[in-house]
């Protein structure tokens, strides 16, 4: 949700705001560490309590959802995310070593001009760097990245004035260069790029009619035609709207009804491998995620909801096959419990409430970032924290994370919460 500066942020409305954690900035030089399954099981003589590492930003605030790429050329996966102190943004690039640390962050100054929460990152040259596209109000931003892990600001590009709501970089008409699709308040701006960085002028198509405008969007090609459908959270938080794309622009949204409260991050991808894509759609306040399976034409079925875990706030989803039996799971990142939990797929649709989470040490609330940063081939897992560090989580490949566990029963009531030792 687009926050207009650090004072909104006690006003996040799905925030519970007694539970505010309350976390001294860590150490800017704290690095993360990689250690397997089964080292983490060996017997031991000097204990240390196992949980995820913390990558910090120092005295400045996290501002939105991280994204990932190698940023600065070294064959690494890299994580980066907007940061901000009372007066100006930055972009905090993590360089990552490969084996699940991370060295300390190299900034670069955005200015004083307020961004949105939403950042993509993709190779919008040929120099082997992952580039970063910056949504503002009324405009979007290029970052070029550079070898020592800066960012050079290139074009800006205009909106026209208008709030965006939702961004993708795609190749779009199959050229081999990434394309800007920008959804801003009720139309879809299509930036064709250039291959070195820069973009055509924008095309511009109303979504329906123009007056139904989203709060948070995503694009996907819902009913196999080959077009990138709108799929978008309407303005009351109450509905999913799918505007289906064709010659002319977007129909009128087709409307089903949201989750029973106040939800806002949705996913959407193939859940039960029929090559539609599905909704995932968080239902924070019910504690659950609710799924609306494709019926292979861009229509959905009604919303089935799925347990996250007793007082877990489920604020996004993450997807991902964690457990690598081909079948694509749920990563609920959790904002009452400051957790993540796993919802292990069937490969049919349907999920398997968890029956503990993993400690992620912060009120949690954008989507996860998802990604192999150690090289063991098992999905990792960085999730961004209300103040002032990213939370990486390593990934065992069973569906399970290197982290403190909160233990559920399984009529979800919190009875404990139990520490691996390494």
């Amino acid at each position: 949700m687009f926050q207009q500066g650090r004072t909104s942020r006690q006003f996040n409305p799905l925030r519970p705001q007694a539970r505010t954690s309350q976390l001294a900035a860590p150490s800017a030089n704290r690095r993360s560490s990689s250690l397997s399954k089964a080292q983490a099981n060996l017997p031991f003589t000097n204990i240390r309590f196992l949980g995820s590492s913390q990558l910090s930003v120092g005295n400045l605030y996290v501002y939105g959802q991280p994204v990932q790429g190698d940023f600065n050329g070294d064959g690494n996966l890299d994580a980066a995310v907007i940061a901000e102190d009372s007066s100006a943004y930055y972009l905090a690039m993590f360089p990552g070593d490969g084996d699940g640390t991370f060295q300390s962050p190299v900034f670069t100054s955005l200015g004083t001009t307020q961004p949105t929460e939403m950042i993509v990152s993709g190779a919008l040259t040929g120099s082997g760097r992952s580039d970063i596209v910056v949504l503002c109000i009324g405009s979007t931003i290029i970052y070029m990245a550079n070898s020592d892990g800066t960012f050079t600001q290139g074009t800006t590009y205009s909106l026209g004035g208008s709030r965006p709501n939702g961004m993708a970089l795609v190749d779009i008409n199959a050229d081999g260069i990434l394309d800007l699709l920008v959804v801003a308040d009720a139309s879809v701006y299509t930036f064709l790029g250039n291959g070195d960085g820069t973009f055509l002028p924008a095309t511009q198509a109303l979504l329906g009619d123009g007056t139904k405008s989203p709060v948070w969007s995503v694009f996907a090609d819902v009913n196999g035609d080959g077009m990138l459908d709108v799929v978008g959270v309407d303005q009351a938080y109450t509905s999913v709207d799918v505007f289906l794309a064709n010659d002319s622009g977007y129909t009128s949204a087709t409307v089903y009804p949201g989750p029973s409260s106040w939800f806002y991050f949705i996913t959407v991808v193939d859940l039960n491998g029929d090559h539609r894509p599905d909704i995932v759609a968080p239902d924070p306040y019910n504690m659950q995620v609710v799924i609306y399976l494709n019926n292979g034409d861009g229509t959905y079925q009604a919303g089935v909801g799925y347990a996250t875990g007793y007082d877990t706030f489920p604020a996004s989803i993450g997807v991902a096959d964690v457990n690598g039996d081909g079948n694509v799971d749920l990563i609920a990142v959790d904002g009452w419990s400051t957790d993540i939990t796993v919802l292990l797929g069937n490969g049919d649709g349907a999920f398997i409430s968890p029956t503990e989470g993993y400690a992620a040490r912060d009120w949690l609330w954008y989507l996860p970032l998802i990604g192999d940063f150690n090289g063991d081939g098992n999905p990792d897992v960085i999730v961004t924290g209300e103040e002032f560090s990213l939370t990486y989580l390593q990934g065992y490949g069973d569906g399970t994370f290197r982290a403190a566990h909160t233990i559920y029963t399984p009529k979800g009531a919190l009875i404990s919460q139990l520490f691996r030792h390494a």
